[in-house]
C-alpha cells in the first residue's frame, strides 16, 4: 500500500472492464489452478496496510500481517504458523498470471525435488518463486544480512545449502521483454487496457498477451519509457544499464560521458 511510486495500487480498481480492484484479479485467477491450497494475502503491521487487511476480511481472503522492512521473517512466520509444505510467491503488483505455467512449475518443483525453483523467459511481472516450506523453517533469521531480510528469497538464491532449479519457459524474445507489473501510472493504464480481453477459459495468461500481441500490439507501447528496478551484482553492470536508459531517452550526450567513465 506504501508504494512511493503508486500508492495502494494493490487495490486500485481496473478501469475498462469492471472495476474489479487490482488483488482480487489475482486472487480470482489462482483459484482457477489445479494447485489445492490456501491464497494468504502476506502484508505488514504498518498501519498503511490497515485497508489491505479491511478488504481481505471483506472479500473473505486470508491474512497475515509482518513486521514491515523484514520482508523474509514475514513469510517465514508465515510458512511456519501455517506449516506450509510448499510457498508460491506472487507480489500484489502484478495482475497478470498464468495458472497454467504455475501449476506446470509447481509440479516440476515437487517432482525433482526442489527446495527452490523459479520460473524464467517470462515478461517482467508474471514470474512466480516456489519454496519448499522447510526451507524457511531451517533458516536462522538473525544471521541474515539487511538486504538477505529485505529481499525474501536472496539468501535462498545465493546459499550453497539448497537444491535449485530454473523452471523455464518457451516464448519469444518479443514477449519476454513485455512489462506487465505495475509501478508506475502508465503501467497501470498498459494492464487496464490488456485486461479488458480477458476472458475466462478462453483468452487468459501468456494466451491473453499473444491475442493482445497479435491483435492490439500499440497496447505494448504505453510503458516503454519506464524502468525496472532491480539489484545489479557490479557498479559496471549498473553503468551498462544507465547507458542503455539514456540511450533510449535519446540522451546521448550524457550517455556518452558515461561510456567514457566506464
Amino acid at each position: 500500500m506504501s508504494s512511493t511510486r503508486f500508492p495502494g495500487k494493490v487495490l486500485q480498481s481496473i478501469p475498462l472492464k469492471d472495476g474489479k480492484p487490482m488483488l482480487l484479479w489475482i486472487v480470482d485467477q489462482l483459484k482457477t489452478s489445479s494447485i489445492q491450497g490456501d491464497i494468504i494475502v502476506a502484508t505488514s503491521t504498518s498501519s498503511a496496510d490497515d485497508k489491505l487487511e479491511e478488504f481481505c476480511t471483506n472479500n473473505k481472503i486470508d491474512c497475515f500481517r509482518g513486521d514491515e522492512d523484514d520482508v523474509f521473517s514475514r513469510f517465514q512466520s508465515l510458512a511456519i504458523k501455517n506449516q506450509l509444505d510448499v510457498v508460491i510467491r506472487l507480489t500484489g503488483d502484478n495482475p497478470l498470471i498464468d495458472t497454467g505455467i504455475i501449476d506446470a512449475a509447481v509440479h516440476y518443483h515437487i517432482n525433482d525435488s526442489n527446495d527452490y525453483t523459479y520460473t524464467n523467459n517470462l515478461p517482467v511481472g508474471m514470474n512466480v518463486e516456489i519454496v519448499n516450506g522447510t526451507v524457511f523453517r531451517k533458516i536462522d533469521g538473525d544471521s541474515l544480512t539487511k538486504a538477505d531480510r529485505e529481499h525474501v528469497t536472496l539468501y535462498i538464491k545465493n546459499s550453497s545449502n539448497f537444491k535449485k532449479q530454473c523452471f523455464n519457459t518457451e516464448l519469444s524474445s518479443v514477449v519476454q521483454n513485455y512489462r506487465l507489473t505495475i509501478d508506475y501510472p502508465s503501467d497501470f493504464l498498459m494492464l487496464s487496457s490488456i485486461l479488458q480481453f480477458y476472458q475466462p477459459g478462453v483468452r487468459t495468461g501468456i494466451g491473453l498477451i499473444n491475442y493482445i500481441q497479435e491483435e492490439h500490439p500499440w497496447i505494448f507501447e504505453v510503458n516503454l519509457q519506464n524502468v525496472q528496478r532491480k539489484q545489479y551484482n557490479s557498479l559496471k553492470d549498473e553503468l551498462n544499464a544507465a547507458v542503455n536508459h539514456l540511450e533510449h531517452a535519446a540522451l546521448k550526450r550524457a550517455a556518452k560521458i558515461l561510456k567514457e567513465y566506464e
